[in-house]
């Protein structure tokens, strides 16, 4: 499987050019006349135990001083110690009032994963999805789901990413625009073809959304986000041939 990367297949031509950072099932239905008719109100008869209630989450702990540094490194781009010291952290945060931490951390994990073995960052993103819902935690649900759709791009499926991406982007959180980020790039990946097509570029439409929402990050995010858009948006650029604003919004990226 070929893993297409903005830095990887968008090199720009300039001078000081960056190295860049890096079926639905369908349901049974019973017939009228064969409905149960002995004045049991033909109830479900299975056998199987119905699941458990998860017990009540308890307040959660503050989020630990690490997480911060671990995102922070994640943004310049330490992927494989970053995911490695993320686990290990998960590893330490197992009480239910660490469950919050638990998923941050997984979510972290799983996005520095995604850079290196996108496959390693499918369950623990789903693992922190999981428990964003238990907890109802908008921003805790708004990493893990970028955390997932961060898989989704690296395997291919950048339409689905972009899906998911839509349902949190807007959510109130300190990750909206991480999130925006990721949607720039699942955008930008869907404007290539698949197999021996997949450096053409064969819905152009795509690379405009991914320059409008790189330019979002660009004008409200953080420094290292913006970096990140900047590349992203020098990508673009490059591959519509506009080798000006290329060299232009890389040497933003700095």
């Amino acid at each position: 499987m070929t893993k297409r990367t903005i830095s990887a297949l968008a090199p720009l031509l300039c001078v000081g050019a960056l190295i860049l950072a890096p079926a639905c099932k369908k349901t049974e239905t019973q017939n009228p006349d064969q409905a149960n008719t002995d004045g049991t109100g033909g109830g479900d008869t299975s056998d199987e135990p119905d699941e458990p209630d998860l017990p009540a989450v308890p307040p959660q702990d503050p989020d630990p001083a690490e997480l911060a540094d671990l995102y922070n490194r994640f943004l310049i781009g330490d992927y494989e110690a970053v995911a490695n010291d993320a686990a290990e952290l998960r590893a330490t945060l197992s009480a239910d009032t660490q469950i919050r931490a638990n998923a941050l951390a997984a979510s972290i994990q799983a996005l520095a994963a995604s850079k290196i073995i996108p496959e390693n960052a499918k369950d623990p993103s789903e693992e922190a999805i999981a428990a964003g819902d238990r907890l109802g935690d908008a921003e805790v649900l708004q990493l893990a789901h970028t955390a997932h759709a961060a898989y989704l791009i690296g395997v291919l499926e950048a339409e689905a990413a972009q899906t998911e991406l839509e349902a949190v982007v807007g959510s109130q959180g300190a990750y909206g625009m991480l999130a925006r980020l990721y949607l720039a790039r699942a955008h930008y990946n869907q404007a290539f073809g698949t197999g021996e097509d997949d450096t053409r570029v064969v819905n152009p439409g795509k690379l405009d959304e991914a320059a409008a929402q790189f330019q979002a990050v660009i004008d409200n995010g953080s420094d290292p986000l913006k970096a990140h858009a900047h590349v992203g948006l020098a990508a673009t650029a490059d591959y519509k041939n506009d080798k000006a604003a290329a060299c232009a919004a890389a040497e933003q990226a700095t």
